[in-house]
Order: C-alpha cells, then structure tokens, then sequence
C-alpha cells in the first residue's frame, strides 16, 4: 500500500492511513505554515500593488492640497512617480462620459487625446 507525505515542506512526515484525504500531520499546525509558504509566494504581487496606490494617493494628495480638483501636467505627475495602473476601482461619470479612475478618497482622469497629456484629479467626496 502506498504511503502519503505530508505536503508541508518543513515536515514531509510520514500521514497515518486513516483517512485517504489528509494532506498534513494531524495534531501539528504544518496545514497553518504551508497556507503560510503559499501566501508569502503571492505577497509580492499584492505589495507592488499597494505600494503604487498608497503612491499615488500621496500624490495626489500633495497636488491637490486643500482644493477640491485640479488638473495638471501628465509627465511632471509620472515623474513624481505615479503610477497609472495603481487605482482599484473605476466610474462612468459626467458629460460627456469619462471613466474615472478610484485611489482611496481620490478621482484621476488620463486626457491623452490632446499634444499636451493631461491628468485629472478631483476628491471622491465631491463625486
């Protein structure tokens, strides 16, 4: 009869046979530190994302000020290190329709249909 290891890679014991499905030790937390080795494998993916939104509010932040919107030079604000995929939720708004780009209590819009790019940039509480 063929033997079953346990999947966590810190372990590798040897799993009693009473249950055909088990895929780590029982009595032993090694179920908890492999969901552990598989989250930190996804972690950076998720960082790298966080980071260019908390950017990016800080950004805007700093552009904005104490005023409720602005626009302004598209490469001045790439240069400050904004990042235009760090937003996590869209809208469909005004007119004529815009899809506005969400970062925490702030809006962005990319006008790049004229010479000059543009951006954007108005607080969520006025949306």
């Amino acid at each position: 009869m063929a033997t079953k290891t346990c999947l966590y890679s810190g372990c590798g014991a040897i799993l009693p046979l009473c249950n055909g499905n088990r895929k780590y030790c029982p009595g032993k937390n090694c179920d908890e530190l492999a969901k552990g080795e598989r989250q930190t494998k996804n972690y950076p993916v998720g960082d790298d994302a966080k980071k260019a939104i908390q950017k990016n509010r800080e950004i805007c932040n700093i552009l904005l000020g104490e005023k409720e919107s602005g626009e302004f030079d598209l490469m001045m604000v790439l240069k400050m290190g904004f990042d235009s995929d760090g937003f996590y939720g869209t809208i469909i708004w005004g007119e004529p329709k815009k899809k506005l780009f969400k970062v925490y209590d702030f809006y962005f819009h990319l006008d790049t249909s004229s010479a000059t790019k543009k951006i954007q940039i108005w607080k969520a509480s006025k949306k």
